[in-house]
């Protein structure tokens, strides 16, 4: 399992991006890509293929974890996996979050931000 403190290695952005998705509640494959490409203003996309194996991955680390809950869609079509975060996953995006705070406030410091604006 991965470690919260400061020597975990940074979360890719997608992976960043995914934990967050899942920080409202349990989720599925096409609402993640959506989250992702919205929360990304369009910056990432994520295709199915691509977002199953980094969800594999995510879930070999232990940062989620399949919900247990398998569903049709409206129309019949294939089930749905939902994925939730586990309290690792919980852990490791609040430590990203943080780690990512400090470089904006590092950043600010020096008015690189201020004076971009």
């Amino acid at each position: 399992m991965p470690q919260t403190d400061a020597k975990q290695p940074p979360l890719s952005q997608l992976r960043f991006l995914i934990l967050l998705s899942l920080l409202d509640g349990d989720s599925y494959g096409y609402l993640i890509v959506k989250a992702v490409r919205d929360r990304s203003e369009g910056r990432v996309r994520l295709l199915p293929g691509n977002l199953y194996a980094t969800m594999q991955r995510l879930e070999r680390d232990g940062l989620v974890q399949r919900a247990g809950r398998l569903e049709t869609g409206e129309q019949g079509g294939a089930p749905r996996n939902y994925f939730s975060l586990t309290d690792e996953g919980r852990r490791s995006i609040a430590a990203e979050a943080s780690r990512l705070q400090r470089l904006v406030d590092a950043a600010d410091v020096q008015a690189l931000i201020r004076d971009s604006r």
